[in-house]
């Protein structure tokens, strides 16, 4: 709806197979090869690096997120391949991210109207969120004490290779300073199970420090 003040029409197209990204990544990689820039010959981890800093809220500059040294191909690849999704109308998961997170930086009234009509969130499976989602999270719920509900397990964070950290929990208890109501029975599993969960997570050291253990929900008796 407002995506042409980036230059995205509403009718664009959604890109799902990495050889059409490769393909659109090629001859920017190309063109910075025949400047003298030294760039990796497989694309597949060209693509995977772009999908990184797409997931870290990149936006182009000297010093990128996660590496310990940019080359200097690194931040004017990474903007010509968003530059091109933006002139061919064509967009990846990750640049759907990439381009609502600037649209609601870069135009603070864009994101106002979105709050007067969002009053309530709710994220599900919250553990899984890149910083990207958060970021854009924080731009739609932008108040201390909003109505915002968060279900989320510190010990399922299996998303880490696109970005998952157990600092977007750490964040959301900075950022919002919100009530926690914990969950601890389940009701798919035998005791066993459970009593196996425990033993395996209790090893993990970046979880909630009072966490309380899982435990089978039993029902009442009918007799």
């Amino acid at each position: 709806q407002h995506g042409g003040h980036l230059g995205i029409r509403p009718d664009f197209t959604l890109i799902t197979q990495d050889v059409d990204r490769i393909a659109l990544l090629e001859p920017l990689a190309q063109a910075l090869g025949e400047e003298g820039h030294i760039v990796p010959t497989d694309r597949k981890n060209l693509l995977a690096l772009i999908d990184r800093l797409l997931a870290e809220s990149y936006d182009g500059g000297p010093e990128a997120p996660s590496l310990v040294q940019t080359p200097s191909w690194v931040p004017p690849l990474f903007s010509g391949y968003c530059d091109v999704l933006a002139a061919t109308n064509r967009l990846d998961f990750g640049g759907l991210l990439h381009f609502a997170r600037r649209l609601l930086q870069e135009k603070p009234g864009v994101a106002r109207v979105l709050r007067l009509g969002w009053t309530h969130v709710c994220v599900d499976e919250f553990q899984d969120t890149n910083k990207t989602q958060y970021d854009l999270l924080r731009l739609i719920v932008a108040d201390k004490q909003p109505n915002l509900f968060v279900v989320a397990d510190d010990d399922q964070i299996v998303y880490q290779w696109n970005g998952a950290s157990p600092e977007r929990l750490q964040s959301l208890q900075t950022d919002y300073a919100m009530e926690t109501v914990q969950l601890p029975q389940n009701y798919r599993c035998p005791p066993e199970i459970i009593d196996l969960a425990n033993k395996l997570i209790a090893h993990n050291q970046l979880r909630t420090a009072d966490k309380k253990p899982l435990s089978t929900f039993r029902s009442p008796s009918l007799g």
